[in-house]
Parts: structure tokens; C-alpha cells; sequence
């Protein structure tokens, strides 16, 4: 790490941020005298929230926390900024403060929780803040053992953890399936997806609001051609984004608040009205069979391209939902699901289909855990996964490997099949990882 010296002015955050970035199994004190291990740093945010994500750090004595990572010039940032009354800052486990001397107060976050303040000096090594270093974990070692596989080997070890990244989300469904209606179930995981990480939660409120049943009488009642208008108008007036002064016909529910919904510094495109709108189009569509019905019988009797592209939403020549994020609700749940769903009713082509369709899917948009894999091997970004599966497999390593909650982020992993248990929600999408 380069010094800098001690009466430089006060360090712009984002080259704090790099600093930080640089740091791995250094020591460091917080501001009450506690002594941290860096496990670590945590993987860059490229979008709104706390600087860095998914990281790693141990007080001394005490289990490993993993969360988020806040950096700041000086310490006054994180109330100036309003972090303490955002709940999107309520997993950050440690606030870094370079260049402020003498900081005041203490950081606590919206939940009440406290969070430990480090200060870091701007002139000194990382493990030289009056820590002494720990002893080597051979991190550098297993990241040299990924950094050596040829790239067969490489490839191989991503297809694999891409085919149990899927059994993964195929087994979660399952459990989902096993105590409720196959249509709600994919319904509450296209929604969610539809929400991006932003607003996930309000798509799966709106979803729990108004459940599939109402939706699809609703457009079995509607007038021809009129369906996907009739749900747009249920979806936003459920989700307390219509002007309507009242529910449309037939609709018994309690708006959600408008404010459920964070709107700042999205782009047009993933507007939550934009959204609602594509996933009109797409319920629309299942009127005659039902949401999972409708879908199983396109993925045995199809092609992956038309598959993927019934995902798709298009209205007046504008994409509602365009190709990239129809491609990643279809790896991400759609797939999943159905197979899960044939799982449980024994229908043997139906899983076949849907795997095949997973092994076939293309690549799918970048996103900041696929780039933080690339980093941590030492490869272009272009070189992680050549296809969905393989962009699936460096995402379910990284999972995995943070999961454990400990320091062995660099090991490669040998995942028996009965070691694949599920902890997550089924509906968390790959957009959220990033």
C-alpha cells in the first residue's frame, strides 16, 4: 500500500476506498480499542449503498461477521450522508474513517445497531496500526492454486458449481412447492426478479397483496385484447403507484404506500411503474392455462431462444422487459422452478427440458460479483464463463465460499451433492448478488 503523509489533506474517499480495497489480513483497532482482523475487504458496490460488500471481518475472540463496509474521509460522513436513517446501510459491520484525526461520536445504524468505527493512518502499512500481524493463513497460497488451473480445468470446476447452483435453486422451489400453489410460487419469483435488488421486497409485498388467483380471474374476465391494460391497472393500483382514486372493479386490497418503493436514482427503464407494465404482458399471456402451465408446455415443446424470449415485454416498440433481464429471470427462476415443479410430479421430460435449456442459456449481463471473482483469479472479466452456466458457477463459488464465514475466500471447493442444502430464499435472483 503507498503512504501518504501525515499532513496531506484529507484523502478523496474513492482513493480511500482503494486503499481498502488492497488490504487483506492486516489487523486494525477500532476507535473503543478492539482489535479486528481483516479477512476480507469486501467486493466493490457499483450501485447505490455502502462502498463495499460481502466482507469478511474477525474481532479478535470472536466469530467472523460478514457484511458491509462504509468508507469515509471523516467519521461526520455517515450522519451527513443520512446512512443512520437508511435502512439500505442496516448490514454494515464496520465504518472506516481515513485521514480524520480526531473523530467524534459513534456510528449506529437505522436498526439502533452500533457499528464499529476504525480509524485508519494514511502514512502506515495495513497490520502497522499497533496491531502485529497475524500469522500467515496461506490465503495467498489457495489463491495461487486457482490462479494456476489451466483453463480446461477452470472451466470445468464453473460448469460444475453451475450445475449445483441450479440443484441449489431447484431444490429451494421445491420446499416452496411443497406447501403452496405452483402458479403463486413462479408468480412471487418473476415478480421479485422484476424488482431488480433495489426493490425486491415492494415487488414481493405487491406480489403477497394481490396473489396470482385474483390476477388471473381478473384477466379471464377482461375484455379482448384488453388483458395485460386490465393487470397493469390491478398491479399499480395494488402497489400504490396509480392516480386512480379508487381500486378498479373487483379489486378488494390495501394499496401499499407509495413510499414502500425506492425511486432515487433509478434509471427510467427499471421504474417500478415500467416494470408492472412488462409483467402485465407476461401474466397476460397465461390466460387460457395458468402462469406454470403456460410456461412448461413452451419449454418442452420450443426452442431456448423462443423459450427465453417469452419473457420478453414489448409495447408500442419500447422493451418493458428486454432481452437481458428475460435471460436472467429464465436462469435464475423460471429453469429452477420447473424443474422443481417436474420433480415433484415425476415428469421426466419436463426436467430434462429445463436443465437443457439451462446448459444452452448464453451469457448473461455482467454484474460486480462476476467482476470480483475475475479479480480475485487474476482474469480478464471476459474470461469468467463462457455461457450462463459457467457465470452461474462463479457466482455460486463466491456464494459459497463467503457463506462459510471464515478465511479460506481463495480455496477451491469440493461440494459433495448432500452438502447442497439451501439457505436462502428461493426467489433471490442474480441481480441481487450483484
Amino acid at each position: 500500500m503507498a503512504k501518504i503523509p501525515k499532513d496531506h489533506p484529507l484523502l478523496p474517499e474513492r482513493l480511500a476506498a482503494k486503499l481498502w480495497r488492497q488490504r487483506k489480513g492486516g489487523l486494525l483497532r477500532t476507535l473503543d480499542g478492539a482489535a479486528l482482523r481483516v479477512l476480507y475487504p469486501g467486493r466493490p458496490n457499483g450501485g447505490p449503498g455502502p462502498d463495499f460488500r460481502d466482507a469478511l471481518v474477525q474481532p479478535l475472540g470472536a466469530p467472523v461477521q460478514r457484511g458491509d463496509v462504509e468508507v469515509h474521509r471523516q467519521a461526520s460522513g455517515w450522519k451527513e450522508h443520512g446512512h443512520g436513517r437508511d435502512p439500505g446501510y442496516n448490514n454494515v459491520v464496520l465504518h472506516l474513517v481515513y485521514g480524520d484525526a480526531s473523530p467524534q461520536g459513534e456510528t449506529y445504524r437505522q436498526d439502533g445497531q452500533r457499528v464499529p468505527v476504525a480509524l485508519v493512518s494514511l502514512d502506515t502499512p495495513p497490520g502497522d496500526e499497533g496491531v502485529p500481524y497475524p500469522a500467515a493463513d496461506g490465503t495467498a497460497q489457495r489463491l495461487a492454486a486457482w490462479r494456476a488451473m489451466s483453463p480446461a480445468a477452470r472451466e470445468a470446476t464453473l460448469a460444475q458449481a453451475g450445475e449445483e447452483r441450479f440443484l441449489q435453486r431447484s431444490a429451494a422451489f421445491r420446499l416452496a412447492l411443497a406447501g403452496g400453489d405452483p402458479d403463486q410460487t413462479l408468480y412471487r419469483g418473476l415478480m421479485e426478479a422484476l424488482g431488480y435488488s433495489r426493490n425486491r421486497l415492494p415487488f414481493l409485498e405487491l406480489a403477497h397483496r394481490l396473489p396470482w388467483e385474483a390476477l388471473w380471474g381478473a384477466v379471464r374476465a377482461a375484455p379482448p385484447g384488453q388483458e395485460a391494460a386490465v393487470l397493469e391497472a390491478l398491479l399499480l393500483f395494488a402497489g400504490g403507484l396509480s392516480v386512480a382514486p379508487s381500486p378498479p372493479p373487483g379489486l378488494a386490497v390495501t394499496p401499499m404506500v407509495p413510499s414502500a418503493w425506492r425511486l432515487a436514482g433509478l434509471r427510467p427503464q427499471n421504474h417500478p411503474r415500467r416494470r408492472i407494465a412488462g409483467a402485465a404482458h407476461l401474466f397476460a399471456r397465461a390466460a387460457e392455462e395458468g402462469l406454470a402451465a403456460f410456461y412448461a408446455g413452451r419449454a418442452r415443446r420450443e426452442r431456448s431462444p423462443l423459450l427465453f424470449s417469452a419473457l420478453e415485454a414489448r409495447e408500442n416498440g419500447q422493451a418493458l422487459i428486454g432481452r437481458d433481464r428475460a435471460l436472467d429471470m429464465a436462469v435464475n427462476i423460471l429453469l429452477p422452478f420447473l424443474h422443481a415443479w417436474a420433480t415433484l410430479t415425476g415428469d421426466a421430460s419436463l426436467a430434462g427440458a429445463s436443465l437443457s435449456h439451462y446448459r444452452g442459456a448464453p451469457k448473461l449481463a455482467d454484474n460486480d460479483v462476476l467482476r470480483e471473482m475475475a479479480y480475485l483469479l487474476g482474469l480478464p472479466p471476459s474470461q469468467m464463463g463462457r455461457d450462463a452456466r459457467h457465470q452461474q458457477g462463479a457466482i455460486h463459488l463466491y456464494r459459497t465460499l463467503l457463506k462459510e464465514g471464515d478465511a479460506h475466500l481463495y480455496d477451491v471447493p469440493s461440494i459433495a451433492p448432500d452438502a447442497l442444502q439451501e439457505r436462502r430464499s428461493p426467489y433471490v435472483t442474480a441481480q441481487e448478488a450483484a
